[in-house]
């Protein structure tokens, strides 16, 4: 399964599904592995695969996220339909799609990342990797952004070669 951001839209980014049938589910408790992932979403339709990410770090107040795939769009629309919302282990999971990263981006994995908080709400990855660019080695500036909102969450992340 390609690498797809489970963070929040860049402005200007529409809510349209992509070309691919791949949802991102988030909220997602400790408790729940693959396999009943894949079957909590097979009631929409035909899974392909899915994949649980977990938040060791507490990143994401210890609850993981994952990504589903489905044969075709009409069963993963139905998912985000019916599925988002809904209780699983007294928490409302979150569906929507996984929008796929630029394809052409650096591998970051085995760079050194750093954490930025108390980001002003104009600040986009353009203005943050300015910022940050004049240290070298920077690799990569991503700001967060609500994906209900549009508006920035406040922080970002920075990756050094």
């Amino acid at each position: 399964m390609a690498a797809y951001t489970p963070f929040g839209m860049t402005p200007g980014q529409t809510a349209e599904a992509p070309k691919k049938p791949h949802l991102y589910v988030g909220n997602l408790s400790p408790r729940v592995t693959d396999f009943m992932l894949t079957e909590i979403f097979a009631v929409a339709g035909t899974v392909v695969s899915a994949k649980i990410v977990q938040d060791r770090n507490f990143t994401h107040g210890g609850m993981n996220y994952g990504f589903v795939e489905y044969a075709d769009m009409r069963a993963a629309e139905q998912a985000i339909q019916t599925l988002n919302g809904r209780k699983l282990f007294d928490t409302d999971i979150r569906v929507n799609w996984a929008y796929q990263g630029n394809a052409n981006k650096e591998d970051t994995q085995h760079h050194f990342h750093v954490f930025v908080g108390d980001l002003s709400p104009e600040v986009n990855d353009e203005v943050l990797n300015k910022a940050f660019g004049a240290f070298g080695s920077l690799s990569e500036a991503r700001v967060m952004w609500d994906m209900n909102s549009g508006k920035s969450r406040g922080y970002g992340f920075l990756s050094f070669r």
